[in-house]
């Protein structure tokens, strides 16, 4: 029914319960981060442009400068979605939105490069698209060692599906085209990636002056980019909310009816929603920024679940005969390739995060509530 169930079959309680420890570790760490990614979105949409063309949150007018303003009002939404979806059964139409929410903020980034493709109204000289070999140690440079590793390690998340590959597995009629679905969703991420990525750091430059919620500017093109980014931030979210919620309500209430739509059923499923929101939204208080919230996820979370765990998982099931063949040239390279990987990303990755949430200057910056709250 899911990855730590296979985990169990192939190596027992004590994988399977590590494996859920991963897995529901990743969706807590996620949530947080589609929440902010939301917020950050909306931002860009609905607020004044200021007279350099960008919108400047922090200049925004009256209450709408502070941050948990903006976070309260996604925290009544998110209450509301995660209270009308409770299966991920009822979440197809949603996967097929996101997808295409995605592919329409691409071709929007790239309409924004080719309209400015020197920034923007032509203003300054090309910059280069790659840092130097030799990065910088200071931390408020943009070639910092830390910013490229965070940088490269996003491609990381191409690999995503296999996260939740079994629970995919149980939407399809034909069980046997996991992995045709499995490879299909990867090729598309990676492609993704790889043209909102390139295009506007070969056209800008990679040291850019603000985040890519800027970048985008305030104009149609801009808005309906970030749009996109919401609307396919706001499908991740409850997808994830969903499986969060799910697990929660089978081991307190697994009689509990899914179907059932009694004004009791929906106080009880409102109460199973609390705990993973309000955890989300303690960790948007509690964690300086969003690039914290990603350090954290890809140095410890990522690596260990989808390629150290999936490598080690692979070993396995070829050691105890679950595969029907001996692993070849090619598998033992995956294998291999895996666990370096992995080590790899947790040790730089987990040195990065630790070291700019702690010993990167203080915690809190400016005003609490409106300044370091979902910074």
């Amino acid at each position: 029914r899911n990855t730590p169930a296979l985990a169990g079959l192939i190596a027992g309680h004590a994988a399977r319960n590590t494996c859920r420890f991963l897995q529901i570790g990743n969706q807590l760490i996620f949530l947080p981060c589609a929440w902010l990614i939301q917020v950050k979105a909306l931002k860009q949409m609905v607020l004044p442009a200021s007279t350099d063309h960008y919108v400047h949150p922090d200049q925004a007018p009256g209450i709408l400068s502070c941050n948990i303003v903006w976070l309260f009002m996604f925290t009544l939404l998110a209450l509301l979605a995660t209270n009308l979806q409770r299966r991920f059964t009822h979440a197809v139409w949603l996967c097929k939105a996101g997808f295409l929410f995605n592919m329409l903020q691409g071709i929007l980034i790239i309409t924004r490069v080719l309209l400015n493709p020197r920034d923007y109204a032509g203003q300054g000289l090309l910059k280069e698209a790659l840092p130097a070999l030799s990065l910088t140690t200071d931390t408020h440079e943009r070639g910092y060692w830390a910013d490229v590793f965070t940088a490269l390690s996003s491609f990381g998340y191409c690999y995503v599906p296999c996260f939740i590959a079994t629970e995919v597995m149980q939407e399809l009629r034909v069980k046997s085209e996991v992995r045709k679905a499995l490879w299909s969703s990867t090729v598309c991420i990676f492609i993704l990636y790889s043209v909102v990525g390139i295009f506007p750091v070969v056209a800008w430059g990679w040291d850019r002056q603000f985040d890519i919620f800027t970048e985008l500017q305030a104009d149609l093109i801009g808005r309906s980019a970030n749009t996109m980014l919401l609307m396919a931030s706001a499908m991740s979210f409850v997808i994830t909310a969903i499986s969060l919620n799910q697990r929660l309500q089978e081991k307190v209430d697994p009689g509990f009816d899914p179907r059932d739509w009694s004004k009791k059923a929906c106080a009880m499923w409102f109460l199973y929603s609390l705990p993973s929101l309000t955890i989300g939204f303690l960790m948007l208080c509690f964690i300086p920024n969003l690039a914290s919230l990603v350090g954290l996820m890809t140095a410890f979370v990522v690596p260990c679940s989808q390629t150290i765990g999936p490598a080690l998982l692979l070993l396995l099931a070829a050691h105890n005969g679950m595969l029907g063949h001996r692993l070849g040239c090619l598998e033992w390279v995956s294998v291999v390739a895996g666990f370096c990987t992995g080590a790899l990303m947790i040790a730089v990755g987990g040195a990065a995060t630790i070291h700019s949430i702690f010993f990167s200057g203080p915690l809190i910056h400016g005003n609490f509530f409106c300044d370091a709250v979902a910074g």
